[in-house]
């Protein structure tokens, strides 16, 4: 803020020198060597251009004369000074205005239109100075100076740095904080350690629950020319319909009938599922859709073969942990809710639903995720 400061007080100083620079410049090239008469603007600086009987070198004089004089009330500055260059500032603006009020917009005339800003600019910088300025008379009669006489202060010799009595230092307030450190620290290694243990038995329960579904898939498919003899056709996980016709399917064997059903289920592209979709092999994930990549933050092939787990919120796993004991107990539940992290370190709640697809002809779940408002 302070370094603010002091380029705003600089800032109307340097330009109307700068500008004051450019038009004597300008001025000697016109005058001498009769260059063009460009740009435009120098010679709309003051509202003079609008008497028919001034030439634009007269203009550009009075240009001159106008932005030296504003220049010079803000090099000498004080309170009184920038009131007074209001006046010159005002003559410029009025000039420009009224330039642009009455010539069309076009890109030629952009000069007009940034000089006219930064002017504008420069009057609130003013204004800000006037008010922050150290008060002085106002008067425009000559001030008398009266100079103070000089103050001699005797300096006292000085042993050691007299410290306040208030002071504390850092190796105090570390002291007096050591036993609360010392206690968040065992608390978030404890935190650490349960967060592991955890996801160690929720992988070792997810194989348990992938034995047990292996199991009941070969079951299912030695019960296939059973079914076959039923009038009902088989349907799969996504309600595809492998055999629509019995009597048609009579005549195929049972092999054939479970290449046909595995081909099927393969051939299954999760791009086309709506919503957010993982396929999971033992909490790993295998396939995401762009639905699900976009909901975390990452890019698909960042989240492939990485474990679920790794992108489960430490509150949220005590939710998983308890959807896989109701699976081992045997309920029917498929569903849990937990707490995501994003990319941005960001949380989102969550509803996770699954359910069981056969991947590349092994047991795998596919997770439909919905966010929770």
């Amino acid at each position: 803020m302070k370094k603010l400061n002091v380029i705003l007080w600089y800032l109307p100083l340097c330009f109307f020198i700068f500008l004051a620079i450019f038009i004597f410049v300008k001025f000697i090239f016109i005058f001498f060597f009769n260059t063009a008469f460009e740009p435009g603007f120098m010679f709309d600086l003051t509202p003079y251009y609008l008497l028919s009987g001034v030439n634009n070198l007269h203009l550009l004089l009075l240009s001159l004369i106008v932005v030296g004089f504003n220049a010079y009330l803000h090099f000498k500055i004080s309170r009184k000074n920038l009131i007074l260059s209001f006046i010159p500032t005002g003559f410029l603006l009025a000039g420009l205005g009224f330039k642009i009020a009455i010539q069309e917009m076009e890109i030629s005339n952009v000069l007009h239109y940034l000089i006219f800003g930064f002017l504008l600019v420069i009057v609130l910088v003013d204004h800000r100075h006037i008010l922050i300025f150290p008060e002085i008379t106002m008067s425009f009669e000559k001030e008398k100076i009266v100079k103070p006489k000089p103050i001699i202060a005797k300096i006292k010799p000085q042993t050691e740095l007299e410290k306040p009595s208030d002071y504390i230092s850092a190796n105090e307030i570390l002291a007096l904080h050591k036993e609360t450190i010392s206690d968040l620290r065992s608390i978030l290694k404890d935190d650490l350690r349960r967060a592991k243990d955890l996801l160690e038995e929720l992988e070792h329960r997810t194989r348990k629950i992938d034995i047990l579904e292996e199991e009941i898939r070969n079951r299912k498919y030695d019960t296939i020319p059973q079914q076959i003899s039923f009038t009902c056709p088989y349907t799969s996980f996504f309600d595809k319909q492998y055999y629509t016709d019995v009597k048609s399917n009579r005549d195929k064997s049972t092999v054939e009938l479970i290449k046909e059903k595995q081909i099927q289920e393969e051939n299954f592209n999760i791009d086309k599922y709506v919503g957010c979709a993982a396929i999971i092999k033992r909490g790993i994930i295998k396939e995401v859709n762009s639905s699900f990549a976009e909901l975390l933050g990452f890019e698909k092939e960042f989240l492939l073969k990485k474990s679920l787990f790794n992108f489960v919120a430490p509150e949220g796993l005590f939710k998983i942990e308890e959807y896989y004991l109701k699976k081992l107990r045997g309920d029917k539940t498929n569903s849990y809710k937990t707490i995501l992290l994003k990319n941005d370190n960001g949380k989102i709640q969550v509803e996770i639903i699954m359910k069981p697809i056969n991947f590349y002809s092994e047991i795998a779940d596919i997770a439909i995720i919905k966010e929770l408002k």
